[in-house]
């Protein structure tokens, strides 16, 4: 039984509603223990005169306690967005690849999209090289150290106020020269949308740069079927 786009768009209709009654719930709930918190405290400690400005402060405290770091959050990651993240690409023709992360399925998928002679990257017992058969089936040889001559790396780290950068690069394998680079930015959302993920929504990528890796390899290389 297939799972046609009328299930995958239920599926988000039910998670915006499950984000929103939770984001109302919590509202509702910290709202009402801000109030009563500050008009306690006000009504013990402060003078009838300064009532009101001792209410009004706690609520402006109670208020920052979930809130401080979006503005901070959303003005660097916007930074990052504008000047960091993208693709450079600087890589000639290239007819080999070595991932250590490329496996099977996804070294079918590369080499019939870019037309490279093989691919190298790992299989069950180490390091394989794939080729692609006259059917246009996959081909193993294992080998005992990759020969090509460029290498394909993805990886990520965590950064300041919930920001988590992405990369895949493109190297000479023999120098570590890097010669094509893709990155992108996560932002996961404030302090509390992290701690309550996913009742408080949050997460967002740099616009546009939301490439997958075949999509990067065949922007950035230019072997046979690709032009830059």
């Amino acid at each position: 039984m297939g799972f046609d786009i009328n299930d995958w768009r239920a599926v988000d209709l039910g998670n915006g509603r499950m984000i929103a009654f939770g984001l109302t719930f919590v509202l509702l709930v910290y709202g009402g223990i801000a109030i009563s918190f500050a008009w306690l405290l006000a009504r013990l400690l402060a003078p009838a005169a300064s009532k009101i400005l001792v209410v009004i402060l706690i609520l402006l405290v109670f208020a920052l306690i979930p809130t401080w770091d979006i503005v901070p959050s959303r003005l660097y990651f916007s930074h990052l967005c504008e000047t960091q993240s993208g693709i450079y690409r600087s890589v000639g023709h290239v007819d080999d690849l070595y991932g250590p992360e490329l496996g099977a399925g996804s070294a079918v998928h590369f080499l019939k999209m870019l037309g490279l002679p093989y691919i190298q990257g790992k299989g069950l017992r180490g390091l394989v090289q794939f080729t692609l058969n006259k059917h246009g089936g996959l081909n193993r040889t294992d080998i005992s150290e990759p020969s090509a001559s460029y290498s394909f790396v993805r990886s990520q780290e965590p950064m300041p106020l919930n920001i988590v950068k992405y990369q895949e690069t493109i190297a000479v394998r023999e120098t570590g020269e890097i010669v094509a680079v893709k990155t992108n930015y996560y932002h996961r959302g404030n302090w509390l949308q992290v701690r309550s993920a996913p009742l408080l929504g949050g997460g967002e990528y740099c616009e546009g740069d939301c490439l997958v890796s075949a999509d990067f390899l065949a922007a950035v290389l230019s072997p046979r079927k690709f032009e830059i």
